[in-house]
Protein backbone atom coordinates (compact mmCIF):
# COMPACT_ATOMS: atom_id res chain seq x y z
CA UNK A 1 0.00 0.00 0.00
CA UNK A 2 0.98 3.71 -0.54
CA UNK A 3 3.44 4.56 2.40
CA UNK A 4 4.84 1.45 2.45
CA UNK A 5 8.78 1.73 3.23
CA UNK A 6 10.62 -0.82 1.04
CA UNK A 7 14.09 -1.98 1.01
CA UNK A 8 15.09 -3.43 -2.93
CA UNK A 9 18.12 -4.73 -4.56
CA UNK A 10 18.71 -4.65 -8.19
CA UNK A 11 20.80 -6.86 -10.08
CA UNK A 12 22.98 -5.76 -13.05
CA UNK A 13 23.16 -8.27 -15.51
CA UNK A 14 25.81 -7.09 -17.82
CA UNK A 15 28.01 -6.38 -14.55
CA UNK A 16 27.16 -9.83 -13.32
CA UNK A 17 26.49 -8.02 -9.78
CA UNK A 18 23.73 -6.84 -7.80
CA UNK A 19 23.42 -3.33 -5.89
CA UNK A 20 23.73 -2.25 -2.28
CA UNK A 21 20.12 -1.84 -0.76
CA UNK A 22 18.02 0.59 -1.88
CA UNK A 23 15.51 2.40 0.26
CA UNK A 24 12.27 3.65 -0.81
CA UNK A 25 8.55 4.89 -0.33
CA UNK A 26 5.46 3.28 -2.10
CA UNK A 27 3.97 6.48 -4.10
CA UNK A 28 0.93 5.14 -5.63
CA UNK A 29 -0.62 1.43 -6.82
CA UNK A 30 -2.92 1.22 -9.34
CA UNK A 31 -4.18 -1.30 -11.99
CA UNK A 32 -3.54 -0.62 -15.43
CA UNK A 33 -3.88 -2.36 -18.82
CA UNK A 34 -4.59 -5.72 -16.77
CA UNK A 35 -1.54 -5.41 -14.74
CA UNK A 36 -0.71 -3.95 -11.07
CA UNK A 37 1.78 -0.80 -11.27
CA UNK A 38 3.68 0.28 -8.33
CA UNK A 39 5.77 3.49 -8.25
CA UNK A 40 8.05 3.93 -5.63
CA UNK A 41 9.96 7.04 -4.74
CA UNK A 42 13.97 6.29 -3.72
CA UNK A 43 14.99 7.67 -0.42
CA UNK A 44 18.28 6.54 0.03
CA UNK A 45 20.95 4.43 -2.20
CA UNK A 46 24.85 4.33 -2.91
CA UNK A 47 26.87 6.44 -4.69
CA UNK A 48 27.60 3.74 -7.16
CA UNK A 49 24.09 3.18 -7.19
CA UNK A 50 22.84 6.55 -7.94
CA UNK A 51 25.50 6.45 -10.82
CA UNK A 52 24.31 3.08 -12.66
CA UNK A 53 20.65 4.14 -12.35
CA UNK A 54 21.50 7.22 -13.71
CA UNK A 55 23.35 5.98 -16.81
CA UNK A 56 19.62 3.80 -17.44
CA UNK A 57 17.60 7.19 -17.61
CA UNK A 58 20.41 8.55 -20.69
CA UNK A 59 21.04 5.77 -21.80
CA UNK A 60 19.33 5.44 -25.71
CA UNK A 61 15.99 2.79 -26.26
CA UNK A 62 17.44 -0.04 -27.80
CA UNK A 63 16.02 -0.17 -31.97
CA UNK A 64 12.63 -1.49 -31.87
CA UNK A 65 12.45 -0.70 -28.16
CA UNK A 66 8.84 1.33 -26.47
CA UNK A 67 10.73 3.44 -25.09
CA UNK A 68 8.09 3.04 -21.76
Amino acid sequence: PPTTNVRLRLHYPALVQDSADLYGKVLMVEAQASVWLTRIGLTSMSTADQRMLETFLIAPVPHGGSGT
